[in-house]
């Protein structure tokens, strides 16, 4: 999977690019290969992390995704896109603080089944039982069954 970013610009950085920054350069992302963004606050990160995730489309220039223009995503590609080829932890985690643990971590597997009713089903649905090892390896098995406000910040962030 290839991701190559062709002369980006996101709207709200157009009057704060810097001549030694990834915006209005074409680079691109290589399967297998690993990638350390560094910039101080407000140099984009975090859009970045939204163009590739499909939450922000409010660019100029091109974001191809495995050969194909992120322009030509429809909401229902997109969503296959995040459930099969990229997994976000948003900074604010995005946890519903009145489900448990589980039922957080279950309630994409469930949208996904409700969205997919009519189509062919497009996400991987886990099961109860590989998230549960997830959860092991992560330490945070036993909080399965506890509302998420009950946990620490740490078992919030390795359940998201």
């Amino acid at each position: 999977m290839n991701i190559d970013f062709q002369k980006i610009i996101p709207n709200p950085l157009k009057e704060f690019i810097s001549p030694n920054s990834i915006w209005n350069t074409d680079f691109s992302f290589k399967s297998g290969e690993m990638y350390q963004i560094i910039a101080p606050s407000g140099k984009g990160k975090s859009t970045l992390v939204g163009l590739l995730a499909g939450t922000r489309g409010d660019f100029l220039g091109r974001l191809i995704l495995e050969g194909q223009s992120s322009k030509e995503f429809s909401p229902m590609k997109w969503s296959q896109w995040r459930a099969l080829k990229c997994s976000v932890v948003f900074q604010d985690l995005q946890l519903f603080q009145n489900l448990t643990a589980l039922q957080n971590l279950t309630l994409t597997s469930e949208i996904n089944q409700i969205h997919s009713k009519n189509q062919t089903p497009s996400a991987h649905i886990q099961s109860v039982e590989t998230l549960t090892e997830w959860a092991t390896l992560l330490g945070v098995e036993a909080k399965l069954n506890q509302p998420v406000a009950l946990l620490s910040f740490g078992q919030m962030q390795r359940l998201a």
